[in-house]
């Protein structure tokens, strides 16, 4: 009986420890599940005009611009219409902070098709596995060669609505933006304000019937009263514009790169603010156009573009979007002249001579 009573203990205080040590083991708190990873949000949302033009064959590789300005040759080579050059500019751009491209966008005079050399980026961009990095929308380049009426606007938008139903085309306030170069020459060409407005009109409405919630339609008007006020009247809900080069020059041949970002921060953009309509604000980065012109001597042309002036300019065109909330879109859209524009002067890209000095200005000024 003694040795069963014992055991009994024995089987009693095993099992209190156990309870004991169980009870200790509940107690410890659970870990909390890891952290979401954080989102980048940036400031403001900035891209870059895109120019196609640089393919086999190209009128644009001038031999001036081959041989007299080699400091803007991409680490490509002049032609960089080709699949792994378009991967690789987007994932610079991406690095450096740009959020979009916006592409110049032609149309073939002949069939009113997209099949033009120049379009060709798009469909790069569109094909690349990594476009994901960055959104796109088209600045639809209506100026003269490639002007467009009553008679070639049906066609040509169908081309527009294909695109917008791509998930990477850039959105403000959820719709569609596209951006046309010359709102003045649409005016004339559907012969007035009041016709095109409509025309306008019924485009958005085309784009609703897509399950989409419209589009915004952007104007580049000129930077006067007039101008401003006469693309508001014609029925563009955003103005925007390519590069305000002309505006930054002295009485000089060649002038200060400063004098284009002051006159573009205190002057021009400023024009826009009470508008009634979004402004995208452009930062002209450079012009000099010598190695395109016929008479180069005489083209006036900034000095001093380099990593601190696009510092300089992407700080600019950052402050005053974040300055101006009810005049810029929600998403704080700002576009930089430009990506591409070598035989304009106006370019990001790296090469052998810059290395990519250019886009650490632009990811600095980002900061």
């Amino acid at each position: 009986m003694k040795t069963l009573t014992n055991s009994l203990i024995i089987v009693l205080m095993l099992l209190a420890a156990s309870c004991n040590s169980n009870s200790k083991k509940n107690d410890v708190p659970t870990p909390a599940p890891p952290a979401p990873p954080a989102t980048d949000t940036p400031l403001v949302k900035l891209g870059a005009y895109y120019f196609g033009g640089w393919y086999e064959g190209s009128s644009h590789i001038k031999p001036a611009l081959v041989n007299d300005f080699p400091e803007r040759r991409p680490v490509w080579g002049w032609i960089t219409n080709t699949a792994d050059a378009m991967k690789a500019q987007i994932d610079l751009a991406a690095d450096a902070g740009l959020y979009f491209f916006s592409f110049c966008w032609y149309f073939n005079t002949q069939d009113l098709t997209e099949n033009r050399p120049a379009n060709n980026a798009i469909t790069l961009f569109r094909n690349a596995l990594n476009k994901k990095r960055l959104k796109f929308c088209f600045l639809v380049a209506n100026h003269d060669g490639y002007r467009i009426d009553p008679q070639n606007w049906p066609a040509l938008k169908e081309h527009w609505k294909n695109a917008f139903k791509d998930s990477a085309y850039l959105r403000v306030d959820g719709k569609p933006l596209i951006i046309f170069f010359d709102p003045s020459n649409l005016v004339v060409n559907f012969g007035g304000a009041e016709p095109l407005k409509n025309m306008l009109n019924n485009f958005r409405d085309e784009v609703k019937a897509m399950g989409l919630p419209g589009a915004v339609i952007a104007g580049c008007p000129s930077t006067s009263a007039n101008g401003i006020s006469g693309a508001v009247a014609a029925g563009f809900d955003a103005l925007s514009g390519y590069n305000y080069h002309s505006s930054g020059f002295s009485s000089e041949i060649a002038t200060p790169i400063s004098n284009m970002t002051n006159a573009e921060a205190n002057v021009i953009w400023p024009r826009f603010i009470n508008s009634g309509v979004y402004y995208i604000p452009v930062a002209t980065l450079n012009w000099d156009v010598r190695p395109w012109s016929t008479t180069p001597l005489t083209e006036k042309y900034f000095t001093g573009f380099g990593k601190s002036s696009v510092e300089s300019s992407v700080k600019a065109i950052k402050k005053w979007i974040l300055d101006n909330p009810a005049t810029a879109t929600k998403e704080k859209l700002g576009i930089l002249y430009a990506w591409n524009e070598y035989g304009e002067g106006g370019w990001l890209t790296p090469s052998d001579i810059l290395k990519d000095s250019l886009l650490q200005g632009l990811k600095t000024g980002l900061k």
